[in-house]
């Protein structure tokens, strides 16, 4: 009876004792799962990608779908850009309230990175394979003090079109290089006073610094420059800048632009595609607007950018670049990085040239990689096209640094000296830059130093 007892308080002990064993493990599997689960809740976040109230466009959402895929513990989430945030994008990034997925203009980069507001990219290029693909040209237009702070995304030259078939009945050769005298001798050929056409469509009264820059750089200088510091300094009256104002006086001198002048860029581009215009200066990733116009595809070429009287002939070039501001926490970077590649990749882009062409027309901007076979993609683009697309990664230039800042002025020194031939277009953008210096630089400066 003793023995039968004792077993049975060993059975019972060891009973116990299993109980308080597996109820421990219990507690202790329990509280590792929460562990791992508030770990791994630690590490899930979202990635804000700001967009127009009617999204991406469906190539675009497709690689954000993608992603989103591939990464669920920290996907991609759209969020509409608030109204009127555009102007105030610096505010946001400094507060840390701008979005994640980041694409400025051109435009924006440069004064954006002065300020401090953007990280450098050095380390993910130098990390990334890929990066060897990536049309480094493009990259290095955004390299200050050493440090590169862009990934293009997309990029557009201007160039010089013109009318074969005015050019033909005219008996004018299109020239593989020309100059400024070129151009006007050229333009004079193409006038005719019966039909009303003209040679050259030259816009000098809407946005004009953006087109009179291109002739500036020709000339050897630039309408603005940028201090070590990353201040504006305007340069309005550098002899170069002189030298362009002059050529705008010769060509209407000429007699070979536009006899209205009050027509502005929408005129002048229908001028053109209808032949009554034979040459002009436009953005080359916008050739279907001619033909949208109705102008005859087979009409259409273009010629290089004459060269000026510094020996030069720089093409205006534009776009937008993926960056990364300066205030996304550091454990969403690689995640971040990570979309940058896809979006990014030759599959990407090869995709994205093919989406276009399903639309109907080609992808007439600079692509960001190198490693695209032109030929399987473009093989029925003109071959002055392709050229002038091709060669603006090496021969393109950005607008004036703080473009935006100094543009009014520009625009009304510009129109000013072209409508009144009287006065010295010395004194008349000696007289745009004081104005800009008090009125305008200063505050962008002080943004800058802030």
């Amino acid at each position: 009876m003793i023995k039968k007892k004792g077993i049975m308080w060993l059975l019972f002990l060891s009973l116990a004792v299993s109980i308080v064993l597996t109820g421990c493990s219990s507690e202790t599997s329990t509280n590792k799962d929460k562990d791992n689960g508030d770990k791994l809740k630690e590490k899930q976040f979202e990635l804000t990608y700001w967009s127009s109230p009617d999204g991406l466009d469906e190539y675009e959402q497709s690689i954000v779908d993608e992603y989103n895929e591939k990464y669920p513990e920290h996907p991609i989430k759209l969020v509409t850009q608030p109204e009127g945030e555009g102007g105030e994008l610096m505010a946001a990034m400094m507060s840390g309230t701008a979005p994640d997925v980041l694409i400025l203009s051109y435009g924006e980069i440069e004064k954006f990175a002065y300020a401090g507001a953007l990280r450098p990219m050095d380390e993910f290029f130098d990390g990334w394979d890929d990066y060897k693909n990536i049309n480094h040209d493009m990259v290095e237009k955004f390299n200050f003090n050493g440090n590169r702070y862009s990934l293009p995304a997309g990029e557009y030259a201007m160039g010089f079109f013109y009318n074969k078939k005015n050019f033909e009945e005219a008996g004018i050769t299109p020239q593989t290089e020309w100059s400024w005298d070129d151009l006007i001798a050229t333009s004079e050929k193409l006038v005719d006073k019966e039909t009303g056409q003209y040679g050259f469509a030259l816009n000098w009264g809407q946005w004009a610094d953006w087109w009179f820059g291109m002739f500036v750089w020709g000339a050897g200088g630039d309408l603005t420059k940028a201090g070590p510091n990353g201040e504006l300094i305007p340069t309005f009256t550098d002899p170069a800048v002189i030298e362009a104002a002059q050529l705008y006086r010769d060509l209407k001198a000429s007699g070979s632009i536009q006899t209205d002048m009050s027509h502005k860029l929408d005129e002048l581009q229908q001028d053109f595609a209808s032949g009554k215009a034979s040459i002009i200066y436009h953005g080359i990733d916008d050739i279907k607007k001619f033909v949208q116009l109705g102008m005859n595809p087979n009409d259409f070429g273009v010629l290089p950018i004459p060269i000026g009287p510094a020996g030069v002939n720089p093409t205006q070039v534009g776009g937008s670049a993926y960056v990364i501001h300066a205030k996304v926490p550091e454990e969403k970077i690689d995640a971040l990085t990570k979309y940058y590649e896809l979006a990014s990749s030759k599959e990407f882009y090869e995709g994205k040239i093919q989406y276009y062409q399903d639309q109907g027309f080609s992808l007439t901007n600079t692509l960001p990689r190198t490693d695209i076979d032109t030929d399987k993609f473009f093989g029925d683009t003109a071959d002055d096209i392709l050229a002038a697309i091709q060669g603006s990664t090496s021969n393109g230039k950005l607008s004036c640094y703080g473009s935006s800042v100094v543009a009014s002025f520009v625009d009304q020194a510009v129109q000013k000296m072209f409508v009144e031939t009287d006065q010295s277009i010395e004194e008349i953008f000696e007289d745009a830059q004081k104005e800009a210096l008090k009125q305008a630089i200063p505050d962008y400066n002080k943004s800058i130093e802030n």
